[in-house]
């Protein structure tokens, strides 16, 4: 299931977590253009398949398991709450 935004009313986030549960796209057509918006709408954003770590050392990481990402700047932002001075946490991607 495809999002489109175009309120300024509209909860982007909203928007963009409905897509993502309904592996689709989500697009804001007050910043996009038509033609850009169905753009984005045709494409196939990476998703994260899993993500692995130790519960000891990591709590609560985002982006959880299903959920689109970005890769336009060529970094993934991961947050997470350390339980411990490091940790390692492991993100898998796929394209559906």
């Amino acid at each position: 299931m495809h999002a489109l935004g175009a309120s300024v009313r509209a909860v982007p986030a909203s928007l963009r977590g409905l897509a993502a549960r309904g592996g689709g796209e989500y697009a804001d057509l007050l910043a996009l253009d038509a033609e850009s918006g169905i753009s984005r709408l045709r494409q196939v954003s990476p998703r994260v398949l899993a993500v692995e770590s130790n519960r000891e050392e990591v709590a609560q990481v985002f982006p959880e398991p299903g959920v689109a990402v970005s890769t336009e700047s060529g970094a993934l932002v991961v947050t997470c709450v350390l339980r411990q001075p490091s940790a390692t946490v492991s993100v898998k991607l796929v394209i559906l």
